[in-house]
């Protein structure tokens, strides 16, 4: 009896067996046209998912940042996007003994409040030369003011046509400067973020979208914000300082953007087999105050006048040079009142002034994470970025902490920073002397004995070139920017920037028609 038992459970084994077998053949079957295909497109090279559409936002018709010229021989910045951009030029023809490096970001890259000339993309180029004459350099600029990550994204597909040599991007302190929503999206389980990656990955669900949109004239865009051609920031308006308010929900689909269009940078320049240098941007922590505070939400009273009476003191605690009441006062600050970014600012500022550096450098960086105003990139978004592993390919260039080892107590400052974000032009060297570096580690180039001496002499006469109306014109620009920044006004720098520009083409005509 037992005997048969166990001869009809093998027998009922064996048939599930055969019938899960039988399901997974038909299902492989099915499959195999679907896998050709997509094996095909790879292939082939049709479909490629990095030019699939951004899932967050969409950008309203956006136009190349390069065209040729009328002699159809050199590429130059497309006139239309010269509010935003300086005007750049390189050859159509790359010979083979040219190394091509496009520079992509934000204000930073241009060398604002400067220009080209003393960005780090000019200083870059001025050590190639130094180190091998022989060879053919071209470090291309492409820095757009206010241009966050997903407005560089069409720009580095763009630029995968000009055959590049290396790709270097700077970018993380825009990401919080337009206006959009990010309503269409849903919280999604890990699992499904997962899978919405995978699908994102299937080239023939890309081509069958792009076919299916084609043929109904229908977008996906219509499910999401649609950002102009150009950049809108909020402090473009003059209200735009009281639209910042506090949106921890908007603030971590921000963060995740931006984590987004990094990894897909990264897959543009794998998938084309282009070497990345990916910058960790630094911030001035120690000599600006923060755009915009708000004290912490749901303080009592109690509290309240806890966080006053602690504030009154602290002068009389200054005057009376007594270190440990001080330090005291700032911890309590940072723990009674921990969201509110100017407490925190003060509070860092005292431990810093007292000795206390560590403790002030954790707690500069909080006020600048809590900021209303974020014009500084967050710790969060630059803990992503150093946290990508670097390769032969992919290289992190933590301007970051380099910045910080440069600066006394490791706390950057004015020493480094004109404003909030932009390097002095000594930064934009020290930038741009950490990119050579790595290079050289990397066997790009190699130096020679006397490197140092003679870059000390080309950069000194770069500098002697530059006129005096060249300084004062990014002396005007910063105090625009500085007006921007604190919502004093519109797009003042670009307006200035505009009156430079007409200024140079009225003198460029009257020498253009003297005698």
């Amino acid at each position: 009896m037992v005997a048969k038992q166990s001869e009809t459970r093998f027998k009922r084994y064996n048939l599930l067996r055969y019938a899960w077998r039988f399901r997974c053949a038909a299902i492989g079957i099915a499959l195999l046209p679907f896998l050709l295909f997509e094996i095909s497109l790879r292939i082939l090279d049709i479909g490629d998912v990095n030019e699939a559409l951004d899932p967050f936002i969409a950008i309203n018709h956006p136009v190349s940042l390069f065209e040729l010229n009328a002699e159809q021989t050199q590429y130059q910045t497309v006139p239309a996007r010269k509010r935003y951009f300086q005007k750049v030029s390189f050859p159509k023809t790359k010979t083979d003994d040219t190394f091509r490096i496009f520079c992509l970001g934000g204000s930073t890259v241009q060398g604002r409040p400067f220009a080209v000339e003393t960005s780090f993309t000019s200083w870059l180029q001025l050590q190639l030369e130094v180190a091998d004459p022989n060879r053919k350099w071209e470090v291309v600029n492409c820095g757009g003011v206010s241009y966050a990550s997903y407005r560089l994204l069409p720009i580095l597909t763009e630029v995968m046509n000009y055959e590049p040599d290396l790709v270097v991007i700077y970018t993380g302190h825009n990401e919080f400067l337009e206006d959009r929503t990010y309503a269409h999206l849903r919280d999604p389980s890990r699992w499904q973020s997962i899978s919405q990656q995978a699908v994102r990955n299937i080239r023939t669900i890309h081509l069958a979208r792009e076919m299916w949109h084609k043929i109904t004239g229908d977008s996906v865009s219509t499910q999401k914000v649609t950002l102009a051609a150009e950049v809108e920031t909020i402090l473009d308006h003059q209200a735009g300082l009281k639209s910042y308010q506090r949106d921890r929900t908007w603030q971590a689909n921000v963060i995740e953007h931006f984590k987004f269009n990094i990894r897909k940078m990264i897959a543009i320049c794998d998938s084309n087999r282009v070497p990345l240098y990916l910058c960790n941007p630094a911030s001035n922590i120690r000599d600006c105050t923060p755009f915009k505070s708000v004290p912490t939400s749901g303080l009592d009273q109690a509290t309240i006048q806890s966080i006053q009476q602690i504030k009154s003191d602290i002068p009389q605690q200054l005057q009376s040079r007594s270190v440990k009441p001080i330090r005291e006062s700032a911890h309590r600050l940072t723990q009674l009142d921990p969201h509110n970014a100017a407490t925190l600012y003060q509070a860092g500022l005292l431990l810093l002034d007292n000795g206390a550096g560590v403790a002030a450098r954790d707690v500069l960086l909080r006020a600048k994470d809590e900021d209303i105003c974020p014009l500084r990139i967050l710790t969060v978004m630059n803990e992503f970025l150093v946290s990508v592993p670097s390769g032969q390919a992919l290289q992190v260039i933590d301007v970051q902490e380099y910045f910080a080892e440069r600066s006394p107590v490791q706390i950057p400052g004015d020493n480094l920073f004109l404003d909030h974000v932009h390097p002095t032009i000594r930064g934009h060297q020290l930038i741009a002397g950490y990119l050579f570096e790595r290079m050289v580690a990397q066997a790009i180039i190699k130096p020679p004995a006397d490197f140092a001496a003679q870059r000390s002499n080309r950069f000194r006469t770069h500098l002697e070139s530059l006129s005096e109306v060249y300084y004062q014109q990014g002396e005007i620009r910063l105090k625009g920017l500085q007006m921007w920044s604190r919502g004093h006004a519109g797009r003042v720098d670009l307006l200035i920037e505009e009156n430079i520009q007409q200024n140079k083409n009225t003198n460029s005509s009257e020498e253009s028609e003297a005698p």
